[in-house]
């Protein structure tokens, strides 16, 4: 019995236009590629499927070593599939065959639009891998700083110590403090020190209650099964 996935006569027969113009001008072990793993969009018309083959093969079609990704030690998560694609649940990456180019976006950060081709996108994801997650910052400095924003923000809003003010109120005072402030790093940074366990300060502990909405929260990395963690308080530590 012939199957589809596996026998390229019967995948021929039924592909489109485009897509057959394109297996007619790929090399063989592109052919077995294109026939297992995955197809060329219908309505976008392919001049050089060689060059479109490359410029997708950062997803699928990397050939049978692995993908471009792995083979960059950029880990994607095992539950990504075409065009949406996602590491450790924090960085989404969302590829737009028609434009050939991928929107990149980290959790709390705007998106950056990378062309569709291997290298540059490799380098950027693997560039923000870094950024996000192997980058060494000051787990003190950033306790410190943060409690600082939030009694800043309690003075502003007219508050007693210990009340809890949203969580992105008081990132916000933060941006103002840190030149090189970016939420999704703050986000990250959060998300260690809470799993860390080192949550106090100068006799004062880090409080951080959730909420339901989306919109004023914030799902902290490494701990989204929690949900979204929408206030926050420094109390002393005896309370």
């Amino acid at each position: 019995m012939v199957t589809c996935e596996q026998d390229a006569e019967c995948y021929y027969a039924g592909a489109s236009e485009a897509l057959k113009y394109a297996y007619d001008h790929l090399p063989d072990n592109r052919k077995k590629i294109m026939v297992t793993r995955g197809k060329l969009p219908t309505k976008v018309p392919i001049q050089e499927p060689e060059n479109w083959v490359e410029r997708v093969a950062v997803f699928w079609g990397a050939g049978q070593e692995g993908w471009a990704c792995d083979a960059a030690g950029v880990e994607l998560d095992s539950n990504s599939r075409h065009p949406k694609y996602s590491i450790r649940e924090f960085i989404q990456t969302v590829v737009d065959e028609r434009k050939l180019e991928a929107q990149v976006t980290p959790r709390d950060a705007k998106s950056a639009t990378i062309p569709l081709d291997v290298d540059p996108l490799v380098a950027h994801l693997q560039a923000e891998v870094r950024r996000l997650f192997e980058t060494q910052r000051d787990p003190k400095r950033f306790l410190g700083g943060l409690r600082k924003a939030y009694k800043a923000a309690l003075r502003e809003e007219k508050k007693s110590p210990g009340d809890e003010l949203p969580l992105r109120r008081v990132a916000n005072r933060l941006s103002k403090n840190w030149a090189r402030f970016r939420y999704d790093e703050f986000n990250v940074d959060l998300g260690n020190a809470v799993r860390s366990g080192k949550t106090s300060i100068d006799k004062d502990r880090l409080h951080l209650n959730h909420t339901r909405d989306t919109r004023q929260g914030m799902l902290l990395y490494g701990l989204e099964p929690s949900g979204y963690v929408g206030f926050i308080s420094f109390k002393p530590e005896e309370l």
